[in-house]
């Protein structure tokens, strides 16, 4: 009994390390000016592309990003990346929607957990919105916690 116990532990700390070394998807959430559930998923070498589903106070959105990661000079366990995509999304107040959409670029710092599958990151997402009140913000900031597997 008491080697089952010891195999089942072994087992289950292996797991547990390889998941965090292969990082191939990442799901959580993302803090913003709105609220996101944010999934990514591994393509190639160190690209990446993320889908958020934003919901603000009268608003739904949608961003899709292509992303490349970069290990940092100063610890192997932070990567700093930098990408673009776009999103669309739609607005309803007092019975009157429409939709919006525009380009997004992505520039941020990544933390990875080496001894639980997890990710945190910091970015800054510049936005342009080219149609339906057409605009810009520059000063959009999100903090994205990530289960990765």
């Amino acid at each position: 009994m008491k080697k089952f116990k010891t195999i089942l532990v072994f087992i289950g700390l292996t797991y547990f390390s390889l998941a965090a070394i292969a990082q191939n998807h990442a799901i959580g959430i993302r803090f913003s000016d709105d609220f996101g559930i944010s999934y990514k998923q591994k393509l190639h070498g160190s690209t990446w592309v993320e889908g958020i589903a934003h919901i603000h106070e009268h608003s739904i959105a949608i961003t899709g990003l292509y992303e490349k990661y970069q290990q940092t000079p100063f610890s192997k366990y932070f990567d700093w990346y930098y990408g673009g995509g776009a999103y669309l999304g739609i607005w309803s107040v007092n019975n009157e929607s429409h939709a919006f959409g525009g380009v997004r670029g992505v520039l941020g710092l990544c933390y990875r957990f080496t001894d639980i599958p997890f990710d945190i990151s910091l970015d800054w997402m510049p936005t342009i919105q080219l149609f339906n009140d057409y605009g810009t913000d520059f000063v959009l900031f999100g903090l994205s916690i990530r289960y990765t597997f």
